[in-house]
């Protein structure tokens, strides 16, 4: 199952416009910005404002607080330190009665929620999401609820529902990139756990396409690990290889922890296929050594899998039978 979780965490980041510009909080709200944009390209940068603002927080206003907790969570949730997350947005539901902004936070704790693997906590939050769409007249809230509630259902493999809300985000994103990116990506996702692996590669494609034209390219490199994970269903292992390794190199450079694992049990698994023993062990070696954290569940699953399938094809069936 190819997890979605990783371009759910993605749509979190179209927080632009979520601060209300009131003079007196000029200032906070250009580093929230900033630490906000840097969470695409630089994370470590991101962090060094986050620790600097920090110590600060006494000075902020309880909106300003709210804030300075939701991009903080976004950090955690990039460092794959979830509890942390869960406690950063908790904290910032609480200091905010702005509908607007804790449609925000409703929406990333959907995303950790699904990344530790706590379903009911993330239908709650994505139901909370709803809920404060009719008070809110911008249609960039709405979109973006689609496309958390597209990430839910395409996790549970509710398909339909998926494609419903990614088509209904799709028809409102009045030109806006990272909405139709992260809508076409959706789509392409339940054409793949649907088995139907033409339809999802063409769709990858064409959503790498257009996010490398609008310089999104933490996205284009999702809809790139997408053409991969649809080429080793295929059983087209050689460009599988080829391309999820131009993903994880993507995901070095942005330091995305979740989806480095993931693309790491992949190319485990692709290379296993085509008898690149030595590389698929050291793939799955990447993957098992991770912390014990439910988002990880799923690749390290897939690398003992394929460690134990090495080790048979080796003649080490007692070692295998450990896996």
């Amino acid at each position: 199952m190819m997890k979605t979780l990783s371009k759910l965490l993605l749509l979190s980041f179209i927080i632009s416009g979520l601060f209300c510009p009131v003079f007196a909080q000029v200032t906070y709200e250009t580093e929230f910005k900033s630490i906000s944009s840097l969470l695409q390209s630089d994370l470590s940068l991101a962090e060094k404002k986050i620790h600097e603002l920090e110590i600060q927080i006494g000075d902020m206003t309880s909106h300003q607080k709210a804030i300075f907790f939701l991009v903080s969570g976004h950090a955690a949730v990039f460092k794959g330190e979830y509890n942390k997350a869960v406690s950063l947005l908790s904290k910032a539901q609480l200091l905010t009665l702005d509908k607007l902004l804790l449609s925000k936070i409703y929406g990333l704790q959907v995303t950790t929620y699904l990344s530790t693997r706590q379903y009911t906590n993330s239908f709650k939050a994505a139901k909370n999401s709803l809920s404060t769409i009719d008070f809110i007249s911008d249609k960039k809230i709405k979109r973006e609820t689609y496309i958390r509630l597209s990430g839910v259902f395409n996790d549970l493999n509710a398909h339909q529902w998926a494609r419903k809300y990614a088509s209904e985000a799709l028809l409102i994103a009045n030109n806006k990139a990272e909405i139709a990116c992260s809508a076409k990506i959706y789509l392409a996702v339940s054409d793949l756990k649907q088995n139907d692996f033409q339809s999802s590669y063409s769709g990858f494609e064409q959503s790498k396409k257009y996010c490398e034209k609008n310089e999104l390219y933490l996205l284009a490199t999702i809809a790139l690990k997408g053409m991969g994970h649809s080429k080793l269903e295929s059983k087209d292992y050689i460009n599988a290889k080829e391309l999820l390794k131009e993903a994880l190199k993507g995901y070095k450079e942005f330091q995305y922890q979740l989806e480095l694992v993931h693309t790491h049990s992949l190319l485990a698994k692709t290379n296993y296929f085509l008898n690149n023993f030595s590389s698929a062990l050291k793939h799955s070696s990447v993957v098992v050594s991770q912390q014990e954290k439910p988002a990880f569940y799923e690749a390290k699953h897939n690398a003992h899998q394929t460690l134990s399938k090495i080790y048979h094809a080796q003649g080490q069936g007692k070692i295998a039978n450990a896996f």
